[in-house]
C-alpha cells in the first residue's frame, strides 16, 4: 500500500487512513485483489478502502452481499453514510453541491433535517435561498425530480399523517384548507379547465356565512353564502331557478318577488318610479326604441311583431279608472264579452260603481221603482243599460232620476212606462243622454 507523509499531502486534500486498497471498481465490488491480501468479512465493516484507478475513497457497508458507500473522490464530491453535525456545514466553492444518493434503500429517509428546540423557538429548520440577482429565466430555487409515478415528489406530514402531497403528474392532495392570506388568484396557464370537485357527497361552497337549505348533497352542487356577480351570460340548462319567499329578482330597476306579506302570498312585479313601464315585444326587437315616455302610473305595453312605435296596446290604472289604450287602430274584442248584470228588486236603487246592466224585476211583484243616477257615477264615458225585466212597467212605472242637478236629455227624470222597455244612457261627465 502506498503511503504519504503529512507534508506531502496537497493543500485542500483529505488525509484519511485506509485499511483496504483495490486496483479498480470491479475488484472492489467483488472484494478481490485487496492490496494486503485480506478476504472481506464482517470484521472489516465500516473500514475505509481506497480505489487506486480513480483515487476515490469508499466505506464497506455490507459483506453479504458486498456493498460500499463512497466517501471521497478527487472530483471533490463527498459521499457519506451518516453525517452528524453540532455546528455549521459550509461549502464555499463556486460550484459546491450536496448530493445524496441511495441505490439499495427500500425504506426510511435518505436525507433528514431535524431541529428539536427546548422551548419557544422561532428558528427556521432549513432555508433555501437563491441569493443575488444574477439568475436567468428558467432558474429554480428548488427542483424535485422523480422518475417513478409511484413516488410523490413533495409531501408535508403533520407528524401523524400526510396533509399535503404533490404527485408526479402535478396533482395536489390536501387534508386542510388552502388560504391565500394576501389575496391572489387560482389560475391555469394553459387552455385546460379549472375544476372544483369534492369527493362523494361533499358540495362546493363559497363563503362561510350560511349553509344549504335545499338539501345539497352531491359534488355537483354549488353553495354561495354571499352575493354572486356574473359579468357575462348565465345559463340554466334544465331544472328550475328557485328563490326563497320575499327574495327579490332584480333586473336593472325592475324587481319580481313572491311576497308573503300580501293578504295572500302573490307574485309582485315592481317598476321604477321614473319609467313605470313594462314592455312586451319580440326578443329580436329588444334593441329597438319603441319611444314610450315615462308613465304616471305603472303601465304594461304590448307591441305587435313589427318594429313600430304605434302598434301597441296598454293597460293601466290612472288612480281613478282602469284604462285600456292603444296606439294605431282600435281596441277589438275578438271573443264574447260578459258584462255585470245587477238585479233590482226594490222600490229604490242607487246606481253603483260596478253597475252596467240594471235588470229591474220589482214592478212585477210590487209597485213603482225609483232609480237614482248618483252624482259620483256621472263620469265621462260611463254607460248604463236599464231594462224592465218583469214586463210590468206599463202598470208599475220605473222612474229614473239624478241625485243632483244633472239632467237626462235635458229633463230632470226619465220614465219607463212600457212593458219590457229599456233605455241605454251615457254620461259626458256632467249630464246623461239617451243612446
Amino acid at each position: 500500500m502506498a503511503t504519504k507523509l503529512h507534508s506531502a499531502v496537497a493543500p485542500g486534500s483529505i488525509h484519511t487512513p485506509v485499511n483496504l486498497t483495490f486496483p479498480d471498481a470491479a475488484n472492489r465490488i467483488a472484494g478481490t485483489n485487496e492490496g494486503s491480501g485480506i478476504t472481506l468479512s464482517s470484521d472489516q465493516l465500516y473500514d475505509f478502502a481506497k480505489q487506486d484507478d480513480d483515487d476515490t475513497l469508499w466505506m464497506l457497508t455490507g459483506v453479504g452481499p458486498i456493498t460500499w458507500d463512497q466517501v471521497y473522490t478527487s472530483a471533490a464530491t463527498l459521499s457519506l453514510v451518516d453525517l452528524t453535525l453540532t455546528g455549521d456545514l459550509t461549502m464555499s466553492g463556486a460550484d459546491s453541491q450536496i448530493i445524496a444518493e441511495s441505490y439499495t434503500t427500500t425504506s426510511g429517509t435518505l436525507a433528514s433535517f431535524k431541529s428539536t428546540p427546548a422551548s419557544g423557538s422561532t428558528a427556521t429548520v432549513m432555508t433555501i435561498e437563491a441569493d443575488g440577482t444574477n439568475w436567468n429565466s428558467g432558474a429554480r430555487v428548488l427542483k424535485i425530480i422523480t422518475d417513478d409515478n409511484s413516488a410523490d415528489p413533495l409531501v408535508i406530514n403533520d407528524g401523524a399523517a400526510d396533509v399535503w402531497a404533490v404527485g408526479r403528474n402535478g396533482n395536489q392532495v390536501m387534508t386542510g384548507d388552502l388560504q391565500l392570506t394576501g389575496g391572489g388568484s387560482i389560475t391555469t396557464t394553459t387552455n385546460g379547465d379549472l375544476v372544483l370537485l369534492p369527493n362523494g357527497t361533499g358540495i362546493t361552497q363559497i363563503g362561510d356565512a350560511g349553509s344549504t337549505s335545499h338539501s345539497f348533497a352531491t359534488n355537483d352542487d354549488l353553495f354561495v353564502s354571499g352575493k354572486l356577480e356574473v359579468d357575462g351570460a348565465a345559463y340554466f340548462d334544465g331544472g328550475s331557478l328557485t328563490m326563497s319567499n320575499d327574495a327579490d329578482f332584480i333586473i336593472g330597476s325592475f324587481a319580481a318577488v313572491w311576497k308573503t306579506s300580501q293578504t295572500v302570498p302573490t307574485i309582485y312585479a315592481g317598476v321604477d318610479g321614473t319609467s313605470r313601464t313594462i314592455l312586451v315585444a319580440e326578443i329580436a326587437d329588444r334593441n329597438f326604441d319603441f319611444s314610450h315616455a315615462g308613465q304616471s302610473n305603472p303601465t304594461i305595453f304590448i307591441h305587435s311583431a313589427n318594429q313600430s312605435t304605434t302598434e301597441w296596446g296598454s293597460i293601466a290604472h290612472d288612480q281613478t279608472d282602469f284604462v285600456i289604450n292603444q296606439g294605431a287602430g282600435t281596441t277589438k274584442l275578438a271573443g264574447g264579452v260578459t258584462h255585470n248584470v245587477t238585479t233590482v228588486n226594490a222600490a229604490t236603487y242607487d246606481l253603483a260603481t260596478d253597475d252596467y246592466i240594471l235588470n229591474v224585476t220589482y214592478p212585477g211583484t210590487a209597485a213603482v221603482t225609483s232609480l237614482t243616477l248618483m252624482t259620483a257615477q256621472t263620469l265621462a264615458g260611463r254607460v248604463v243599460h236599464i231594462k224592465d225585466a218583469s214586463g210590468n212597467a206599463g202598470t208599475n212605472n220605473i222612474t229614473i232620476d239624478t241625485e243632483g242637478s244633472e239632467t237626462i236629455d235635458g229633463a230632470a227624470t226619465l220614465t219607463i212606462n212600457t212593458n219590457y222597455q229599456s233605455y241605454s244612457l251615457y254620461s259626458d261627465g256632467s249630464d246623461w243622454f239617451i243612446i
